[in-house]
């Protein structure tokens, strides 16, 4: 595992990146699972929230637009998770990330896991990738529609990885995987920026550079790609 760890410390972690990955690694919440268990572990970063959803009580929604509803509802409005869908791109992605570090902001993606590279791929391949820009090969085992955190950046001459913080046990190491950004972009089926309330309109614009739209409303901020 040395050339993961050596990497996984050369990550820029996004704002709350820490607070999270110790969440997932500890299994938290614990009775609840995939989506459900996501929206809860991002909405407990709201200041001073109780432990919302341990009961498991938490209907595991499968869209942004539902995942936006959740946070708000878990967070006591707290939180506001701004929606982005459309015709992804590397540049409209990389343009949102670049974004993040200046909010305090958890980035949720809903990805179709059969599009990601494998979260055991060898680290050596990823080091090669980071150098030299050749693609690892190894894809996910299984097909399946997928909350996960994107948690931070990797770049190098060769190109970018994303650091991925996974609900599922057993996925990556310790919960966290790292990805090619094109991997991702395939991948990605909506993407949600929670925001502490405050922050939701520079969210908005943050999402409006990227080339996408997103209504005010938490629960019905599902965006689409502006026509050209």
């Amino acid at each position: 595992m040395a050339v993961l760890v050596a990497l996984l410390d050369e990550v820029r972690w996004f704002p709350g990146a820490a607070r999270l990955i110790d969440l997932a690694r500890a299994g938290t919440p614990q009775r609840t699972s995939g989506p459900a268990a996501l929206v809860t572990l991002v909405s407990w970063r709201a200041p001073g929230l109780a432990a919302a959803g341990q009961d498991g009580a938490v209907v595991a929604p499968m869209s942004p637009e539902t995942a936006a509803e959740a946070v708000a509802t878990l967070s006591d409005g707290r939180l506001t998770a701004v929606v982005a869908n459309g015709a992804w791109t590397a540049a409209a992605l990389d343009s949102i990330l670049s974004g993040v570090p200046e909010l305090d902001a958890a980035v949720v993606a809903v990805v179709d896991t059969a599009d990601l590279g494998a979260p055991d791929t060898p680290e050596r391949a990823l080091r090669d990738y980071l150098d030299g820009g050749l693609p690892p090969f190894w894809s996910f085992p299984c097909r399946a529609r997928s909350f996960v955190f994107l948690a931070g950046t990797v770049t190098g001459p060769g190109g970018t990885l994303l650091a991925i913080v996974d609900t599922q046990r057993g996925a990556g190491r310790d919960a966290v995987h790292l990805q090619l950004l094109d991997r991702v972009v395939a991948a990605l089926r909506g993407l949600l920026l929670v925001v502490p309330a405050g922050d939701a309109a520079a969210a908005r614009a943050l999402v409006a550079r990227a080339g996408f739209s997103a209504r005010p409303r938490a629960g019905n901020a599902g965006g689409r790609r502006r026509s050209r």
